[in-house]
């Protein structure tokens, strides 16, 4: 077994920390591997009070593929190689659901122990294996930090500063961490909630935050990392679509949607039957409602419309699919004028190419002439019935296809 051996550090430059508002570090340990999987990067034992520690650590998933749920780091302790106390601290900042972390990310955890005499330790990280199918990502564009500043407030530092959604969703317990960095490793972390009405901050809104931190002794640089309740906010996409439809329109398919708010939008792929036809550009950042249309020419058939949204960083998000049939149905057959004189014509549309026949009778049923024998495209005809040497009267057609037969009547005046 592989142990690490406690560092002391010698940081007490003030004697009462809970009185002077700065953090007392007692022990630290840096880029610790602990298997292939996960690398413990910072992990700090700092002073909580007289018999406590406040353990603070952060965490990192190495594996480009893999979704891991429950993670929790164990330390364990050592006392001339006899085990003397563990303790078991689950991630604070998860990057998907159930305390889980996505592929290539990073955790943050606090948690307090009651303090004990080591000059060892070990690290273990447990956690489950799911399918990546079923996990909701983390969107790390969805919130931004706008400010961010420390002031003295008696014995303690408050932090504030605000943040915006950038995104077209909803956002529940929006969070705010801060990491203080010494030497570009990290010795203490914190944390606080903006400040919204029932929890949420709505597409495009800004927040406030506020809190009352201590901060450790020596630092050299502190970075902020935005976070959000995975599991009650669902997927945060950057553009919110509130319709997308296809109808037919003519011989054409119109599509249009609707988006709310757009965020970083670039534009949008339409793919027919998963193949792109087109490029709409979007609207970048706005907070008003905008209308898309496009309309697609295409024979007839059963097709199926996404859209594939692009932001600007190249991440998509796929929306769809609508289907929608486009025929051309034997049901507006019709002559005109009606009543003529002389000639007519008429008119009809046919859903595939297929063998047309098209018949007059006279009101006593029988057969005058047929003016169409022919296999047909499909799509809009339009025929003449030249009736110049009939007589006036009621006339009919029949329009006879391999699946149905049409009818209409006709009334000649001379």
């Amino acid at each position: 077994m592989k142990k690490y051996y406690a560092i002391t550090i010698v940081l007490f430059l003030f004697t009462n920390p809970a009185s002077s508002g700065h953090i007392e570090i007692e022990h630290e340990f840096h880029d610790v591997q602990v298997n292939s999987t996960f690398t413990i990067n910072d992990l700090i034992l700092s002073t909580y009070s007289d018999n406590l520690w406040t353990v603070t650590y952060k965490l990192t998933n190495n594996n480009a593929f893999h979704y891991y749920f429950y993670v929790h780091v164990i330390i364990l302790f050592y006392k001339n190689d006899v085990l003397i106390a563990s303790k078991t601290a689950y991630i604070d900042y998860n990057t998907c659901e159930d305390t889980g972390m996505i592929p290539n990310s990073f955790a943050f955890a606090e948690s307090v122990m009651e303090k004990v005499d080591f000059d060892s330790v070990d690290f273990k990280v447990n956690y489950s294996e799911y399918d990546k199918d079923d996990i909701v990502e983390l969107n790390t564009n969805a919130l931004t930090l706008e400010q961010s500043s420390f002031h003295e407030f008696y014995t303690l530092f408050e932090w504030i500063g605000t943040i915006k959604n950038q995104s077209g969703t909803n956002i529940l317990y929006p969070t705010i961490f801060c990491a203080f960095y010494r030497n570009n490793k990290i010795i203490c972390i914190d944390y606080t909630y903006a400040d919204v009405t029932n929890n949420t901050i709505a597409p495009n809104e800004t927040a406030s935050f506020s809190s009352y931190i201590e901060m450790p002794v020596l630092y050299d640089s502190v970075k902020y990392y935005t976070h959000y309740s995975i599991d009650l906010t669902g997927k945060v996409v950057p553009v919110e679509l509130t319709s997308f439809t296809a109808k037919k329109e003519n011989n054409c398919i119109l599509l249009e949607w609707q988006t709310r708010t757009e965020s970083n939008n670039y534009g949008f792929d339409i793919l027919r039957n998963n193949q792109q036809i087109a490029f709409i550009k979007g609207n970048g950042t706005d907070t008003q409602t905008n209308n898309y249309t496009y309309k697609d020419e295409i024979n007839p058939g059963t097709i199926e419309y996404k859209l594939n949204q692009i932001d600007y960083d190249g991440t998509t998000t796929e929306y769809g699919p609508v289907v929608v049939t486009n025929d051309y149905k034997l049901t507006n057959i019709k002559n005109f004028p009606n009543p003529f004189n002389a000639q007519t014509v008429i008119e009809y549309n046919l859903e595939k190419q297929q063998h047309v026949t098209i018949d007059i009778y006279n009101i006593n049923g029988q057969l005058i002439e047929t003016i169409i024998d022919k296999q047909q495209e499909p799509g809009t005809h339009r025929t003449i019935w030249n009736a110049v040497n009939q007589p006036s009267g009621i006339y009919f057609y029949a329009l006879k296809t391999d699946t149905k037969t049409l009818t209409g009547k006709m009334i000649l005046v001379k």
